[in-house]
């Protein structure tokens, strides 16, 4: 079983700080200033032994122009919550009364609801006392209980814990069958610059309205996190914030944001990268592409809006546009890429995506036997012989073998260091091995140790 834990509560009270102190790490971005949190935020965390999904949600009563859409946010994660916790601080008023009484109106929470009150900030005795009072702004609930904590200091955190299992121990508490056991094969993430489309891929794939979508660039702040099952294989799929040029970043959320989009690519199993087709080619995109590859991570580039470059052109203008562009990626990138051009909007050849994952991730997960790999070796080096180093040494490659996958790495003996091997015929290497072995898409790692002779006497 699994039971979700949903933190509600206004502006500035600390939920993503509370967030973070629940799950261990530092996966919510915390700025002090209100409305920084938009979209709802998933976590894993272990209540005693009861497995939990935490929900960060967004801050209600912040005047923005996304407020309905994130008070819709925060209804909708609400609905599924076995434990509420309703965080407040020492700010309590009224408009903590009539969210909850909205919430009671629309049957969200009732008298049987498990609500824990948590009241944040509370460093000292004196900030207890000062609210204990206005706590009969929240009379509505039902058998409330709450707790004094500061998830900044790590005050009553433990107490915290402690009530919600109890909560969960209780006849009224259900939770719900975990699908697929819940155990992740892997990270699916989406990345690309602001307003190319990445929620609203993500939207299309989950087949939900998972993350808030709008015209205006930088709608989503921070990664998020949902299941994505593709062939009863369960994925953890990521939407991240749009990664601007640096000279684009004007504030800390930009480029806290920029960050921690950039810090997904590190763990992805396959990276989605979106482009905006209506526009031009640019470096940004190209200096991203290929800061993934270094990573040694499997790229996809998807070509989205491309039903705006159909309305607005011939089939054959918008064909030659295509090729146009996938030849200038072969001119800047270090091997070719899947590359599908897309609508998430309405949905255009996104099916074919699940597909180009699925030949991504068996790609990395291929071992090559020894023997299969030293016999390609050995036609290579009868086409085309290792050139000296310096017109001096003569280098013999001897033989290969393959020690990791996701990424591929193979490891090459030779009778030299990998410095003295000519880089044309190391890249010649390369491309007859994707050639022969139906490698295209994916990184792949090539290593060159030098073997040494155990017999061989030093002077």
């Amino acid at each position: 079983m699994i039971y979700n834990i949903v933190i509600i509560g206004k502006v500035n009270v600390g939920k993503s700080s509370l967030f973070n102190r629940l799950t261990g790490r530092k996966s919510a971005i915390m700025l002090d200033y209100p409305g920084l949190t938009r979209d709802v935020k998933r976590g894993e965390v272990l209540i005693n032994d009861y497995k939990c999904f935490l929900f960060d949600t967004g801050g209600y009563g912040y005047d923005d122009f996304l407020k309905h859409l994130v008070a819709d946010k925060i209804i909708d994660i609400t609905k599924e919550a076995d434990v509420i916790i309703y965080l407040i601080d020492k700010t309590i008023d009224e408009h903590d009364r009539e969210f909850l009484i909205s919430l009671r109106k629309k049957n969200i929470i009732n008298d049987k609801s498990n609500i824990v009150i948590a009241i944040n900030k509370c460093d000292r005795k004196r900030d207890q006392d000062e609210i204990t009072s206005s706590l009969s702004l929240l009379s509505m609930i039902k058998n409330q209980s709450h707790i004094f904590i500061s998830a900044e200091h790590n005050l009553g955190i433990e107490a915290l814990k402690f009530k919600i299992e109890n909560i969960i121990q209780s006849e009224d508490c259900v939770g719900r069958i975990n699908p697929d056991g819940g155990n992740s094969e892997g990270r699916i993430v989406l990345l690309g610059q602001p307003n190319s489309g990445k929620s609203t891929l993500m939207n299309y794939l989950l087949n939900k309205d998972r993350v808030i979508i709008s015209d205006i660039a930088g709608t989503t702040r921070d990664a998020i996190e949902d299941d994505l099952v593709i062939k009863e294989n369960l994925f953890t799929i990521v939407d991240t914030a749009g990664v601007a040029a640096k000279n684009k970043i004007k504030n800390n959320t930009d480029f806290y944001s920029t960050n921690r989009a950039l810090d997904q690519t590190v763990n992805a199993t396959v990276v989605l990268f979106l482009m905006d087709a209506t526009l031009e080619f640019l470096k940004q995109d190209t200096a991203l592409i290929n800061l993934v590859l270094q990573r040694h991570r499997p790229v996809v580039i998807l070509l989205n809006k491309w039903d705006l470059i159909s309305e607005t052109g011939e089939a054959k203008a918008v064909q030659e546009r295509l090729f146009d562009f996938r030849e200038r990626l072969k001119e800047v990138l270090p091997y070719e890429l899947l590359v599908l051009n897309i609508s998430a909007k309405n949905g255009y050849q996104c099916k074919k995506i699940k597909a180009f994952i699925e030949k991504c991730i068996n790609s990395t997960k291929i071992k090559i036997s020894t023997s299969k790999l030293n016999e390609w070796l050995s036609e290579v080096k009868t086409k085309h012989t290792i050139p000296r180093f310096g017109n001096r040494i003569s280098v013999k490659i001897k033989y290969a073998l393959q020690v990791h996958t996701n990424p591929l790495k193979f490891v090459f003996m030779s009778n030299c260091e990998e410095k003295d091997i000519e880089k044309s015929y190391v890249k010649y290497l390369f491309n007859n091995f994707r050639e022969y072995f139906d490698l295209k898409f994916i990184p792949i790692i090539f290593s060159f140790k030098k073997q040494h002779n155990p017999y061989h006497k030093k002077k």
